[in-house]
């Protein structure tokens, strides 16, 4: 749990959240070092807002690509059925603008960025949880599938690492999945 502690940057989450649920997990009151991490985070939150830069680590520095622009994107949704639609947030220019819908409809579904591109991993279409793989590539504005997952999944985590694409657990609607997917 150390070696996992160690990567995540407490000094940023709220106070309320590291007193309400990360002091509160067992599994950082039985380590030591995950204690000492705690710690970390509750020292930057004591320190004034102006002093917290001086407190330099990889836990307390922000993720913020510098080079590229800050963008949110709304990735389909329910209203009252899956729909097709996806939103972007400019931060800069502080407006919403459409972009290329979805292939097909569909919310709760996993969302990266990764290599320059967006993915919609699985997710539930209205009537069934999907499989289904699509990549959004904002030069084009256009999606594209890509390589189906083995199991429909939707409620699912998605997540990048080393270059890969993570679909992790989900609900394939009848039973929770707690396997994972490379894709």
């Amino acid at each position: 749990m150390a070696r996992l502690m160690e990567h995540v940057r407490l000094p940023l989450l709220s106070r309320e959240y590291l007193v309400q649920r990360v002091e509160e997990e067992i599994l950082v009151k039985n380590s030591s070092a995950c204690k000492d991490y705690l710690i970390e985070a509750m020292k930057y939150h004591l320190l004034p807002t102006e002093q917290r830069a001086l407190m330099k680590s990889t836990r307390t520095k922000l993720r913020t690509p510098v080079s590229l622009p800050k963008l949110m994107m709304v990735v389909g949704g329910q209203a009252p059925k899956a729909i097709r639609s996806v939103e972007c947030y400019d931060f800069k220019e502080e407006r919403w603008h459409q972009v290329a819908e979805l292939p097909s409809r569909r919310c709760r579904a996993g969302m990266v960025y990764m290599g320059g591109m967006v993915y919609a991993v699985g997710g539930f279409n209205g009537s069934l949880r999907v499989r289904t793989v699509d990549s959004y590539d904002p030069v084009k504005d256009q999606w594209t599938s890509v390589a189906n997952m083995q199991d429909r999944r939707s409620t699912l985590g998605a997540a990048v690492l080393n270059g890969l694409l993570y679909a992790v657990g989900g609900f394939d609607g009848s039973t929770g999945i707690f396997a994972f997917t490379f894709c």
